[in-house]
């Protein structure tokens, strides 16, 4: 009985212990269960962090009475790559060394207690500041796109790298390494110059209105808008915060230096503002230049540049007390000072001016004079200075070389716009080159793989374009056909041409053997030999029409899109004495303006009325078969067809895909809309890109892509998978905005 009994309170005891132990080892594993380690610093997704002395941080976990918790973190560049890079900590912080930019890391922590047993936190990440991209950029503005160059590796002729469309018309912007703003407070996140990206901001975010000018420092934005200065927080990207403002009369506007904001205030000249405390910033002195319109700070000096009075210098050295130096005439207009070049011991100062690019040698004060030399092939109104070069935008774009203080009157490339029309009307793709006429700029090569453009000026405006082995045909509108030796493609030369009269208006070319066929507007159809490239002269011409927009050339046989008269086939085997065999009217509502023959049947733009299919097996009697309508808004300008496929310039800033395997029910299969767009959907459309009026539209069958030329410029579009298009470039062809250069 005694041995039963000290058997059973030996069992009761190990019983209990067991127990006890069990209730322990639970409990200390629940402490460290239910207080994991959490609340992570940098926050979990965090962006931008500074990568300089970056400490980590946790809330730890608690262990039972006694114990002691110890940590172990993990860290690297994915969820699945993450090391042990700390064992056995016994703080809740750890700093992290030699990060990247640009970079996103993911860690975690793991408690530990004196048993071993362990809890692991959940994984974070966060991101790292922007990389600066590398000097070596241009960053131009034209109509509503902000486009980027390559400068560094060849001056004088910068290579297009990237685009973005901007939501507003901006003037001006400064950039600081990683970001752009413009003077409307657009920010444009360029750490990745190849893909640009418009920072998105929270509703209610301060946006500017009347803005003209910016200057970023510190983590502020200073603009200038119409009629005052506005000082805005923009620590937070997404949520820029006015903070402080100075009415003026008018200001055009602002550079920033130190504690002061000297503004180009109109006709209140130049006003000096502090703005050490940017809740209230106050005027401290100001002086009457005449009209201010842009100001460039230097020392003790203020450059103004004077609308009236050209350049006027302001020593600013007492700034409640700003006194004239001396003042230049820049025989014009003065609109911006483009910035301050060294000569040895000569110091010139630039000036943008409706006379062009202007120079004032300013190495004595009060002896400055305008130099005798200056680019003025069109009015400036931004520039900047990058080494030995100047690039200046205004009326065109131009980079002239001022490495001599005396000589820069000769642009080394310029892209003018002469007159007031430079849009992309057509284009031809020929190896890696697009030949495009380029409106009022004339002919337009752009090397894709280089992403260089090169420019012929042509007196005119050139509205289609025909390559033919080293040539290309331009129809040049009132001053008719002009002949490019192309054969070097970056140094193209017009060898000859042919002036049908000013009252011809030639819209379209097409060059078969050695004849160019015309559609001369007014005059119908004009046929020139060619067969000598520097003399072509008119053989033939058939005119019963009101105008001739198109023409395709098949065989003995030409057929016309003649506006109010439909399709018309002319008989051109005579190249003297070209008739008509066959017409068929496809007007209605619409005008023929485009053709494309493809077989027995030609295939009509038709303005208004859309798509038009004509059987032309019998040229004496051609009949309609088939058409398609996108709708009356949509004014179809050219067509190309390539196998069951009709690719529509539909004008109103949309090109269109039809199906044309059954020419009696041609069908809409995708329509790219080009101006309003916001999103990817059915029918498929291009991510925020306004292009405009849409004039010509080609397939490139071998590589999927279509070639859209229109009033803003010249694209090219992948479309293999029509439910992923992109835009591959885009390159502007009207006159340009601000500049600024990296």
């Amino acid at each position: 009985m005694k041995r039963v009994i000290v058997f059973l309170m030996v069992t009761i005891t190990m019983l209990f212990f067991m127990v006890s132990c069990f209730h322990q080892s639970e409990k200390a594993k629940e402490n460290i269960q239910t207080i994991a380690p959490t609340t992570p610093e940098p926050v979990d997704g965090a962006k931008n962090v500074n990568i300089n002395h970056l400490c980590l941080k946790w809330k730890g976990s608690i262990g039972s009475e006694g114990d002691i918790i110890s940590y172990d973190v993990y860290f690297g560049e994915s969820q699945n790559s993450m090391k042990l890079v700390y064992k056995d900590l016994d703080k809740t912080s750890v700093n992290i060394p030699e990060l990247e930019k640009s970079k996103t890391y993911y860690w975690k922590v793991v408690a530990k207690n004196r048993k071993g047993e362990e809890l692991s936190s959940k994984v974070w990440s966060f991101t790292t500041e922007k990389k600066m991209i590398q000097n070596g950029y241009m960053f131009v503005y034209g109509d509503g796109m902000l486009a980027i160059y390559d400068v560094n590796s060849d001056p004088e002729h910068p290579v297009f790298v990237s685009s973005i469309d901007l939501p507003h018309e901006s003037t001006s912007f400064c950039f600081d390494g990683v970001y752009l703003y413009t003077e409307d407070l657009d920010i444009i996140d360029l750490s990745d110059v190849k893909n640009p990206e418009l920072i998105e901001k929270h509703d209610g975010a301060y946006m500017p209105s009347d803005a003209r000018d910016i200057v970023v420092t510190n983590g502020y934005a200073y603009i200038a808008t119409f009629d005052k200065l506005e000082i805005v927080d923009i620590s937070d990207k997404t949520n820029p915060k006015k903070i402080g403002m100075y009415n003026t009369g008018y200001v055009y506007g602002v550079y920033v230096d130190g504690n002061y904001a000297y503004l180009a205030a109109g006709i209140s000249g130049l006003e000096i503002v502090d703005i050490s405390d940017k809740a209230n910033p106050k005027k401290v002195g100001n002086y009457d230049t005449g009209t201010a319109y842009g100001v460039y700070i230097d020392g003790n000096y203020a450059y103004v540049a004077d609308y009236d009075n050209g350049l006027v210098i302001v020593d600013i050295t007492n700034k409640t007390n700003p006194i004239k130096v001396t003042s230049v005439s820049t025989n014009g207009s003065a609109y911006e000072i483009i910035g301050i070049k060294i000569y040895g011991v000569q110091k010139n100062i630039f000036l943008g001016t409706e006379g062009g690019l202007k120079a004032v040698d300013i190495t004595d004060l009060n002896k400055a004079y305008l130099i005798d030399s200056y680019f003025d092939d069109f009015s400036v109104h931004h520039g900047v200075i990058s080494g030995d070069y100047a690039y200046v935008t205004g009326d065109g774009y131009a980079v002239v070389d001022i490495s001599n203080q005396y000589s820069f009157d000769k642009p080394i490339y310029e892209y003018v716009d002469k007159y007031s029309n430079p849009s992309a009307y057509s284009g031809v793709h020929v190896d890696d080159y697009d030949i495009i006429a380029a409106g009022d700029s004339g002919l337009a090569i752009y090397n894709e793989t280089t992403r260089k453009t090169y420019t012929l000026y042509l007196e005119g405006t050139a509205r289609d374009v025909f390559v033919d082995d080293n040539y290309a045909y331009v129809a040049n509108y009132y001053h008719g056909l002009e002949i490019v030796d192309i054969s070097d493609k970056t140094n193209p030369k017009k060898v000859g041409d042919y002036d049908p009269g000013y009252f011809y208006s030639v819209e379209g070319v097409y060059v078969e053997g050695n004849y160019a066929y015309l559609a001369a507007g007014d005059s119908g159809l004009v046929i020139v030999d060619i067969s000598d490239k520097t003399k072509p002269k008119k053989v033939g011409s058939y005119n019963n029409f009101t105008k001739v927009y198109g023409v395709y050339v098949d065989g003995d046989y030409a057929y016309i899109a003649g506006f109010d008269k439909g399709l018309v086939i002319v008989d051109i085997s005579d190249k003297t004495n070209p008739r008509k065999i066959g017409e068929y009217n496809t007007t209605g509502l619409g005008f023929a303006i485009g053709i494309y023959v493809d077989g027995d049947y030609a295939y009509v733009a038709n303005s208004y009325k859309g798509l038009e299919i004509v059987d032309i097996s019998d040229k004496t009697n051609p009949v309609k078969v088939g058409a398609y309508s996108p709708g009356y808004f949509y004014n179809v300008e050219k067509v190309y067809v390539d196998g069951n496929y009709a690719y529509l310039a539909a004008g109103n800033s949309e090109f269109v895909i039809v199906d044309i395997s059954d020419k009696t029910n041609p069908t809409k299969i995708a329509a790219y809309d080009t101006k309003n767009i916001s999103e990817i959907t059915s029918p498929v459309k291009i991510k925020n890109y306004d292009y405009g009026y849409i004039y010509d539209v080609k397939f490139d069958s071998n590589n999927n892509v279509v070639y859209v030329a229109g009033s803003m410029g010249y694209m090219q579009i992948n479309v293999l998978k029509p439910d992923s298009v992109r835009i591959n470039w885009k390159i502007p062809m009207s006159d340009f905005g601000a500049i600024l250069i990296w």
